[in-house]
């Protein structure tokens, strides 16, 4: 039977205890008014995403969605979480004024006066009848 020595045992513990190395985080950045933004980008500021949904499915612990100005209006689920010491941020550009809506922009309607509803003329007060007086 062959003997292992001490030393290689401890190296052996040594390497299987030691923490792996962390990936480096990023910052993604999401900007539709650039002309090339798409959801297919790496996210960097020449090629930036065009939605915090896509940038939500790629985050990481220790990543930083960088947002710049607009409204957005998506459904933006989170499935990570970040940790401790690498929180996974989401932000506004500097400057940036960003609203994230999950409402639709209303387009084409038009008001209807509802059923039973008072017209235009019956909403009106009533005016006291002019006085005529000839002279």
């Amino acid at each position: 039977m062959m003997r292992t020595p001490i030393s290689t045992l401890v190296a052996i513990i040594s390497l299987l205890l030691a923490p792996l190395p962390q990936a480096r985080a990023r910052t993604l950045f999401v900007n539709p008014a650039v002309a090339g933004a798409s959801d297919a980008n790496g996210g960097s500021p020449t090629q930036p995403l065009r939605t915090i949904s896509r940038a939500a499915e790629l985050i990481q612990p220790g990543d930083v969605v960088r947002i710049s100005s607009g409204i957005y209006r998506e459904k933006v689920v989170i499935r990570r979480s970040g940790t401790n010491k690498q929180p996974i941020r989401f932000e506004a550009a500097p400057g940036a004024s960003v609203v994230v809506t999950g409402a639709d922009l209303l387009t084409g309607w038009r008001a209807r006066r509802a059923v039973g509803a008072p017209t235009a003329a019956s909403a009106r007060p009533a005016r006291p009848a002019a006085s005529s007086s000839a002279t």
